[in-house]
C-alpha cells in the first residue's frame, strides 16, 4: 500500500467554487485512497470533505492563508495541495521516496531552471511536510505569492531549519506546470490536454451528452489549418465536448483524434453552412461551438466559458481578429464572428441556419434574436483567434 494512504492530506483550498473543488478532490480520489481529504472553503456546500475557513477573497489572502494558517487543518507528515486546474493524472508515478522531501512542486522550466540548482516549483499541484508549513508560519514575513516565497525567497532560511526540498529531476516526474502532461503524477494548468483526454475520458467525460458540441465545416485543400483547429480542441482543458468536423471528400477524414467525429456532406454549397446545418442537427453536446477550420480556440475556451454560462442561452466571447486586434461585444454588422458565439443546443435549433454566404454570421443571429430575447452573458477573456489573426501573426 502507498504512504499516501497513511501519511498524506490531500487538500483543495477554494472559496470561489466549492463544487468545482469538490469535483478535482473526486477525480484524485478515484484513483487514490489518501489518509484524509479536506475542502477548505468558506462557502456553503454539501461536499462531505468541507471544512470552513474565513472567506479568502484575493490570490494575496490565499497566500496568507496556505503559509500562515494551513498548518492547522492537517496532522499528517504531508499534504498534497490540489486546485481547480490541478489534480492527479497518473497515480502509477507516485514515488514513496517523495515523502523525504519537505516540499515538491511541479516543474516549470521557465521557473525552475534560472534558479541555482531548480529546486523549488510551483505549489498548484504540490507535496509539502507538516514541517514545512508549521515553520513557514513563523518565519515568513511577506506570503505572496506563497509557493515563490517558500520556494526562493525563503528557502535558504527554511533549508538551515533542516527543510528539505525536491531537485528539478524529482520535479519533473512529480508534476508538470504549463507544459506537455507525459506521464508524470499530476498536472497545474498542463496545457496539452492530449495526455489527459487518453488517460482520463472514460472516468470523467460523458461521451452520451458532453458539454460541448464543437461544429467545423471544411473543404479540400486546407488539411494544413484542419489540424491545427483540430488541436486547439484537443488541447482544451475541459475535456466534455465531441467535435463535428464535416467534410465534402472521404479521403480527408480524420480517425483518429479522441472524440472527433466525421461527417461527410458532399458538394456543399453556401460557405460551410450546409454543414453547419448537419452539424446542429447531429449535435449531443449541451451547448454549440462553430469553429472554422481556419480558426483557433485558446485552451482555456471552454473551461471559461462553462463556468459563466449558468441559466444563459449564450455566451459571447472576445476574439483575435486582424493581427493583434480584438473583436469584442459588439452587435454591429460586420462586428460579428461565429466563433464568439457558444449557444445553448436547444435555442440554436430554433433557427434554420440561413445560406447567404458570408452574412450569415449575421443573418443566423438576427434571426434567433426575433425568435427569442436571448439571455446573453459576456465573457471578457479571449477565447480564440480568427484566421486574419493566425495569418498575420504566423501562429
Amino acid at each position: 500500500m502507498s504512504k499516501l494512504a497513511t501519511d498524506v492530506t490531500l487538500i483543495c483550498i477554494d472559496c470561489v467554487n466549492a463544487e468545482r473543488a469538490n469535483d478535482v478532490l473526486k477525480k484524485c480520489l478515484a484513483k487514490v485512497a489518501f489518509a484524509n481529504t479536506k475542502l477548505l472553503t468558506s462557502l456553503k456546500t454539501d461536499s462531505p470533505f468541507a471544512v470552513t475557513i474565513p472567506h479568502i477573497g484575493s490570490l494575496e489572502e490565499y497566500s496568507q492563508f496556505v503559509v500562515r494558517e494551513l498548518c492547522k487543518y492537517f496532522t499528517t507528515s504531508h499534504c498534497l495541495i490540489v486546485q481547480h486546474d490541478g489534480w492527479i493524472i497518473n497515480p502509477s508515478a507516485w514515488d514513496d521516496t517523495w515523502l523525504s522531501y519537505d516540499y515538491v512542486g511541479c516543474f516549470n522550466s521557465n521557473w525552475c531552471e534560472p534558479h541555482d540548482d531548480g529546486k523549488g516549483g510551483n505549489g498548484g499541484f504540490s507535496l509539502r511536510s507538516h514541517k514545512l508549513q508549521q515553520l513557514a508560519s513563523t518565519v515568513v514575513s511577506k506570503p505572496h505569492p506563497e509557493d515563490v516565497t517558500i520556494s526562493f525567497t525563503y528557502r535558504k532560511i527554511l533549508e538551515e531549519a533542516g527543510c528539505e526540498f525536491a531537485p528539478n529531476t524529482v520535479q519533473r516526474k512529480f508534476g508538470i506546470e504549463c507544459g506537455e502532461c507525459t506521464g508524470q503524477f499530476g498536472h497545474h494548468r498542463g496545457w496539452t490536454a492530449k495526455y489527459l483526454a487518453r488517460t482520463e475520458s472514460s472516468l470523467f467525460v460523458d461521451e452520451s451528452q458532453p458539454m460541448f458540441t464543437i461544429i467545423t465545416p471544411t473543404y479540400e485543400g486546407r488539411q494544413k489549418s484542419l489540424s491545427r483547429a483540430i488541436n486547439s480542441v484537443q488541447d482544451q482543458l475541459c475535456q466534455s465536448f465531441e467535435h463535428l468536423v464535416i467534410f465534402e471528400k472521404e479521403q480527408y477524414m480524420p480517425v483518429d483524434f479522441p472524440r472527433t467525429h466525421a461527417l461527410l456532406v458532399k458538394n456543399p454549397t453556401e460557405w460551410g453552412n450546409e454543414q453547419r446545418r448537419i452539424g446542429l442537427k447531429e449535435a449531443k453536446g449541451k451547448r454549440i461551438v462553430f469553429l472554422d477550420d481556419d480558426n483557433i480556440l485558446f485552451p482555456r475556451a471552454l473551461k471559461e466559458i462553462d463556468e459563466i454560462f449558468a441559466d444563459a442561452d449564450v455566451v459571447h466571447s472576445p476574439i483575435l481578429y486582424d493581427g493583434r486586434k480584438m473583436l469584442q461585444h459588439s452587435f454591429s454588422h460586420g462586428q460579428v464572428d461565429l466563433l464568439q458565439w457558444c449557444i445553448r443546443t436547444d435555442v440554436a435549433r430554433q433557427v434554420e441556419f440561413p445560406g447567404q454566404g458570408y452574412d450569415a454570421d449575421w443573418a443566423y443571429f438576427s434571426a434567433l434574436n426575433s425568435q427569442k430575447a436571448l439571455k446573453i452573458a459576456k465573457n471578457f477573456s479571449l477565447i480564440g483567434a480568427h484566421a486574419t489573426a493566425i495569418e498575420k501573426t504566423k501562429w
